[in-house]
């Protein structure tokens, strides 16, 4: 199991076990394979440029920018953050997969070799 999950606390809670260990750890890491990427690109413009030269302009968009990009909880740092955690998840499948005794083999595949 991993997470502890609260309703309403924006986290997901699922369970694994030796029959969908592979198929969890493919899953996760194919997303972050097709879609890490684009969202690390995504916040690396984050930044906004103000729409006028007047004082007002500016002052906002260095706040939203504060917010966006610089704050240490800025979204910028939270999507990273996610981005990251995500990582360990899988790293944390693959561990447990090899607890239940998959070999390397079986884990690059996403599945289990067929023993019939």
């Amino acid at each position: 199991m991993y997470g502890t999950s609260k309703p309403g606390d924006g986290r997901a809670e699922f369970k694994v076990n030796k029959d969908n260990v592979l198929q969890a750890r493919a899953a996760i890491r194919g997303a972050l394979h097709k879609h890490g990427e684009q969202l690390r690109e995504h916040v690396r413009n984050f930044r906004m440029k103000p729409c006028g030269t007047d004082v007002v302009s500016t002052e906002v968009a260095e706040v939203w920018n504060w917010v966006l990009d610089e704050a240490p909880d800025s979204d910028r740092n939270k999507i990273l953050d996610y981005l990251k955690m995500l990582n360990a998840l899988v790293d944390n499948l693959e561990k447990t997969a090899r607890l239940y005794g998959y070999t390397d083999e079986d884990i690059a595949r996403g599945f289990p070799r067929n023993t019939d």
